[in-house]
């Protein structure tokens, strides 16, 4: 049993710096399983669970009564630290609303300086992204500890209160955004090899087989006891949402590479908080 474990683990590894390396490895590393992708993602996951745990339970009642808790400081630590993780998604989605503004293509050049010069439509793009997940974050109730009374108890501990259930989930889909981006859409000749190695090793079964999981997830976790197909709507919505745009950029821009990836990652997370703010009076347990 030690060598699937240590593989798996090895895999994860490179699975996260994939998703947080600015460039890629060297060109004889191939890039990573695409079920390990996603799996990164619940580890940025835990870590957003971690970080708002930890700032709720120091700040989030600092001189406020029980039902006037001060939400500031822990919305403001878990958007820091999910910008941090996923800055590559941030610089990529700056770096692609120029590119679809400006019309211009992902050739090798613009592959090397396009980072450097981000104009005022990318620094827009991304103030606007990062407002609306601190919007999201700060409306978002912060619930008493409650225990479901109807058939989502069965879940037990894996069920836990929305605000959870909602970072867990934001950080699947962006990692499943990914995987959608890395499957559609032709290829940018300034596409660096590890990232054509991750397009080769993805096929339509694996796509569909962690859309399937991670939409399954969204289901349970988006559901009520008056409706059991809110989560599928929102995961239904953001599969159609990403795809649609990854094609759109692939075509605007002669081809994906790392930088629309990374955008299309991006997307995924603002679809899945903006399916929860649409869905989220209909949910009448927490």
């Amino acid at each position: 049993m030690r060598i699937p474990i240590r593989r798996m683990l090895t895999q994860l590894i490179h699975a996260g710096r994939y998703c947080v390396r600015l460039r890629g490895s060297r060109d004889d590393v191939p890039g990573p399983l695409p079920t390990m992708v996603t799996a990164w993602g619940a580890v940025v996951g835990f870590v957003l669970c971690a970080v708002f745990a930890a700032s709720w339970k120091y700040f989030g009642d600092i001189y406020f009564t029980e039902y006037t808790r001060l939400r500031v400081v822990p919305s403001v630590m878990v958007l820091l630290t999910l910008t941090i993780v996923n800055f590559k998604q941030i610089l990529g989605l700056a770096v692609t609303a120029d590119r679809v503004f400006w019309r211009r293509p992902a050739d090798p050049v613009d592959a090397q300086d396009a980072a450097k010069e981000i104009s005022i439509v990318g620094i827009i793009t991304v103030v606007l992204a990062l407002l609306l997940k601190f919007s999201v974050l700060l409306a978002m109730p912060y619930h008493t500890p409650w225990w479901p009374n109807d058939w989502r108890r069965i879940f037990n501990r894996v069920y836990p209160k929305m605000y959870y259930r909602v970072l867990m989930l934001t950080a699947l889909w962006g990692k499943v955004g990914l995987l959608i981006a890395a499957a559609t859409g032709s290829q940018s000749p300034s596409m660096e090899p590890q990232d054509r190695a991750f397009r080769n090793r993805l096929r339509v079964r694996t796509l569909l087989f962690n859309v399937g999981i991670v939409g399954l997830l969204t289901t349970v976790y988006f559901s009520s006891t008056e409706s059991r197909t809110l989560g599928l709507l929102v995961s239904l919505s953001i599969f159609m949402l990403v795809y649609l745009a990854s094609m759109f950029v692939s075509t605007r821009q002669a081809g994906h590479d790392r930088y629309s990836m990374a955008a299309c990652a991006e997307l995924g997370e603002l679809a899945l908080l903006l399916g929860y703010m649409a869905i989220s009076r209909f949910l009448y347990r927490p």
